[in-house]
């Protein structure tokens, strides 16, 4: 049966209570995990002494160690009752240390499962610029060809227009001079019948 507070505080001594008190609620909600080390270390020297010293006057009440002071023990009740008052406070620091490590573990996890989230993100977040980069340099370089096939295409027929003007002038100049013989030959046919029509 775990002992009361107040049995606990009837058997210390003033500065066994100090380490006794801070082990119940609320008192230990408030220690810190360092200072937890620190007295589970000390509770359980104290409950190793009181076990040792109640074996020690358990073997003097019974006759079978030597007492070491001027009288023998009589019992060890007390004594008892103190290591198990120890044992309960080292049970209560350990219990709580235990839940203060399960609370920092699952904030790492968090954290770690928030930064996994985060690097995640940023990774599809790189893939998508890189498609979107890949796509627009796909779209320049498809643009910048059909640019370089139309100048292709306007420098041909340019070209085909320049070799080909001396034979369009050629052949405008041939039609002009037919055009300009015929008119000749025709009106000259039309004088002659005039001078015979006129006698």
């Amino acid at each position: 049966m775990a002992h009361t507070k107040t049995a606990a505080r009837k058997l210390a001594t003033q500065a066994e209570w100090a380490l006794l008190e801070v082990s119940f609620p609320p008192l230990l909600k408030d220690i810190t995990p360092g200072r937890l080390k620190q007295k589970i270390t000390r509770a359980r020297k104290l409950q190793d002494k009181y076990r040792d010293l109640a074996r020690q006057q358990r073997g003097e009440a019974r006759g079978k160690r030597q007492a070491k002071s001027t009288r023998a023990a009589a019992g060890n009740a007390n004594t008892v009752i103190k290591q198990e008052i120890f044992t309960e406070a080292r049970e209560r620091f350990e219990a709580q240390q235990a839940k203060l490590e399960a609370k920092a573990a699952k904030e790492l996890a968090r954290k770690e499962a928030a930064a996994e989230k985060k690097a995640a993100k940023a990774a599809k977040q790189a893939g998508k610029a890189t498609k979107v980069a890949k796509k627009v340099t796909r779209t320049k370089t498809g643009a910048a060809t059909k640019r370089a096939s139309t100048k292709a295409k306007t420098t041909a027929r340019k070209a085909v227009s320049k070799a080909s003007r001396g034979a369009r002038k050629a052949a405008v100049f041939t039609r002009t001079s037919s055009a300009k013989h015929q008119g000749h030959v025709g009106s000259r046919g039309r004088r002659r019948q005039a001078r015979r029509d006129s006698r």
